[in-house]
């Protein structure tokens, strides 16, 4: 965050436009990963409005595309959808799997599966990996809430394939892991838990799911050996 605000202040003396929205952006994007809502809302707004002033376009539609994220997490979803039509005014024909994902994520946020589902596809047709990740992910959610397990565990094989980050690996394997259990397939309750522990040892959700799903497969010692672990 320091970073960033230095980034900011040496941007302003130097007059870069340009780049002081770009810092104003980051600012945010930091708030919103450090959970400060309030705060990455604020920068936002000022690094739109610093767009607006200078008249780029496609640095405004880039915030507003942000903006509508971080919209969509606050639940304020009227406001959401005005800043994603309002970014892809100005962004699309640039790269459109982006739009896609964050209308995607506004559909699946007010219960429209059926338009998220469509839009996520349409996501995921681009050679865009990190759009991948989400969409697939979130087709692997439409499904999961469809009773479609099948068709989920072949969305979130497809988002772990696609992922770079372990510890986001770690949630899709978490995610795996509850459906399994919901679906008393115990044995597979454990590859996931595996999976997410050679990741992260110390990862005590897995611990303590491995631990109930060893108990129902009968397999007492690694139920103790879980507990040593944990």
């Amino acid at each position: 965050l320091e970073v960033f605000r230095k980034a900011y202040q040496f941007n302003i003396l130097a007059d870069d436009s340009t780049g002081i929205v770009y810092n104003l952006r980051d600012i945010g994007r930091t708030f919103t990963t450090l959970n400060c809502a309030d705060s990455s809302l604020y920068y936002y707004k000022k690094a739109l409005k610093y767009a607006e002033r200078i008249h780029k376009n496609h640095l405004m539609g880039i915030v507003q595309s942000e903006l509508s994220g971080l919209y969509i997490q606050l639940e304020m979803y009227p406001e959401a959808f005005a800043a994603i039509q309002y970014s892809n005014k100005y962004i699309k024909g640039h790269n459109t799997a982006p739009y896609y994902a964050i209308l995607a994520d506004y559909y699946y946020h007010i219960n429209q599966l059926d338009s998220a589902t469509f839009y996520y596809t349409q996501a995921v047709s681009f050679n865009d990996f990190y759009q991948k990740q989400g969409s697939y992910k979130g087709l692997g959610d439409i499904a999961r809430k469809k009773g479609l397990y099948k068709k989920a565990m072949e969305y979130f094989d497809k988002a772990i394939a696609a992922e770079t980050e372990e510890s986001q690996i770690v949630s899709y394997y978490h995610t795996v892991a509850d459906i399994w259990r919901q679906r008393k397939e115990y044995g597979k309750v454990v590859d996931a838990c595996d999976q997410m522990l050679m990741r992260n040892q110390g990862y005590y959700p897995a611990v303590l799911l491995r631990q109930e799903a060893c108990l129902h497969l009968g397999m007492y010692q690694q139920v103790a050996d879980d507990y040593q672990r944990a």
